[in-house]
């Protein structure tokens, strides 16, 4: 069902649809007569002529309903994972029902007109259960094959579609999605389970790995062992023309501060065991920035010696609160220690 879709996106997107139209084919239920919906949508504005945003939009639902949109997004974070999960699909669907109860109660109550849908503030559950699920194969696509002009197209127009489907029906944001995709301009690979391996680093005898996993709609960057991401799928990868994390951290200095644009991700942060007795330092942070000659990683501290504290905290916080992950000074640690 999902390559059909991604065909009639890249089909509409070729003939100048728009997103509205775009969007009310793939949630067509089968029941309605799909023409009455377009000439319904089409007909709104004044003199009927040009689509926005604000006029593609359902009427917003009352509290009623809102209350029980946020007793879904709960079930809305399971399916973000791509899966077709039973439970979760069991659970939104008795949450529609109660939905279709309100919606009715409600146009009762104000005498409103009759005739409208039940269906009006329903949640289109398969349809973010499919949309989701392509936006997660479209992305295994650019890991294999990062310069995939299709599957970039595909996975830029699904994230978009998901977005107005939930501005026009005043869905909460969180049931977007947040995947702040980046194409690295080096080797990558696969760990364990399946998460992207951007680079390596030496610790000791072992090595620590930077990983990217795909988590409830979002991106997350973390620094975990390397038996985490899996002995094997290090070493294999480790065997290419890998990413050495601490290759170049030695070169970083404030004169590079005109030649950076933006800072892309930070790592989340993950607290070890704090020395008591000794001064707090942050935890292990890893950043990746974009300069004007390209995409680079840099150490936290090497961010603030680039940026100054102020201006690399500020990014650091954009990116964070995007992400909603901790900021690294606020990350907790495991466990804490009083060694002199």
């Amino acid at each position: 069902t999902w390559l059909i879709l991604i065909e009639v996106i890249k089909a509409a997107q070729k003939l100048d649809i728009d997103a509205p139209t775009i969007m009310d084919v793939s949630l067509w239920d089968g029941k309605r007569d799909l023409n009455v919906i377009l000439d319904e949508d089409h007909s709104m504005g004044e003199n009927n002529t040009g689509r926005t945003l604000e006029q593609d939009t359902v009427p917003a639902p009352p509290n009623s309903v809102t209350n029980i949109y946020e007793l879904a997004t709960p079930w809305l974070r399971i399916l973000k994972q791509g899966t077709q999960d039973e439970g979760a699909l069991k659970e939104l669907r008795k949450l529609n029902s109660l939905i279709k109860g309100k919606t009715q109660a409600y146009y009762k109550k104000y005498e409103k007109e009759s005739q409208v849908p039940e269906q009006l503030w329903e949640i289109p559950i398969d349809w973010f259960a499919m949309h989701y699920k392509s936006l997660g194969q479209q992305y295994d696509i650019l890991i294999s094959n990062p310069n995939d002009e299709n599957a970039r197209k595909n996975f830029t127009g699904i994230m978009d579609i998901i977005h107005h489907c939930i501005e026009r029906h005043h869905f909460p944001q969180n049931w977007g999605v947040v995947f702040n995709l980046v194409i690295y301009p080096w080797n990558t690979g696969i760990a364990a389970d399946g998460s992207r391996i951007i680079g390596v680093r030496r610790n000791g005898a072992g090595h620590r790995v930077c990983v990217e996993t795909k988590e409830e709609g979002r991106l997350i960057r973390r620094i975990i062992s390397a038996s985490k991401a899996g002995l094997k799928q290090v070493q294999e990868y480790m065997a290419t023309e890998y990413f050495n994390l601490a290759g170049q951290q030695s070169k970083w200095t404030y004169e590079d501060r005109e030649n950076f644009e933006e800072v892309l991700w930070v790592t989340e942060a993950q607290g070890g065991v704090r020395n008591a007795a000794a001064n707090r330092r942050n935890p292990t942070v890893d950043c990746c920035v974009r300069m004007k000659d390209g995409i680079h990683i840099l150490t936290l501290s090497n961010l603030y010696k680039v940026l100054g504290d102020g201006s690399a905290k500020s990014e650091i916080k954009r990116v964070c609160d995007r992400d909603n992950i901790s900021y690294p000074w606020n990350a907790k640690y495991r466990a804490i220690s009083y060694d002199n």
